[in-house]
């Protein structure tokens, strides 16, 4: 309800003496509030009415308001209280990231310093691919490809000259013939790189390789 009745008033309005807008607010609020319509339609039903009575039934409209009163209250402090709980658990997960994403690095910055150091000098050294003859190209490009054998070639030593000649078959390099290579082993892992590496295109060609 919009407003607290008591049952003098309900009453007043049985024996027509409120205003009509009176009337209006208080039948509006009637059909919203079960307990109030349950009242207004037994005060319409009795005729005999003493003060007693009006006083108990008053009291029963004045805890059904208090009780929707409390309701409402402990259901806003409830859901602020999960509110703040929320906020403050997204926090500790933000403070929890940020210290982890801190203190690893240097961690493995320190531990691992030798190894980075060594892995930058050997990327350095980039392969390079040239196309001798042929038509086959690489489908991602030559640079692409060229960096693909810098970081997977490292069985392959410094220096290294390799010519081949493969055709391309569903993209894939096929019948692959090593023409001139310093040593099987080089020959061996430079044919498992092309047969597990990138897709080509074309039909057939021949490359130099030099690492």
């Amino acid at each position: 309800m919009s407003k607290q009745y008591d049952i003098l008033y309900i009453q007043q309005y049985l024996e027509g003496r409120l205003s009509a807008k009176d009337m209006h607010q208080l039948e509006r609020d009637a059909l919203e509030d079960a307990m109030l319509h349950d009242a207004i339609e037994g005060f319409r039903l009795t005729k005999n009415i003493n003060h007693k009575q009006l006083s108990l039934l008053q009291q029963q409209l004045e805890s059904r308001i208090e009780a929707q009163q409390t309701e409402k209250n402990r259901f806003y402090f409830t859901a602020q209280r999960l509110t703040v709980a929320s906020v403050a658990g997204v926090m500790l997960i933000v403070i929890g990231v940020l210290f982890w994403m801190t203190n690893t690095p240097q961690v493995s910055n320190s531990a691992n310093k030798g190894s980075q150091i060594g892995m930058e000098v050997h990327i350095q050294d980039k392969a390079n691919a040239t196309l001798v003859s042929g038509s086959i190209v690489p489908k991602d490009g030559w640079v692409s490809f060229n960096d693909y054998l810098s970081v997977n070639g490292v069985k392959i030593g410094e220096g290294e000259e390799v010519s081949l000649y493969f055709e391309v078959k569903d993209n894939q390099p096929q019948n692959v013939k090593i023409i001139s290579s310093s040593n099987l082993q080089t020959s061996q892992e430079l044919i498992r790189l092309l047969q597990e590496g990138p897709l080509w295109e074309g039909e057939s060609g021949e490359l130099k390789i030099k690492f």
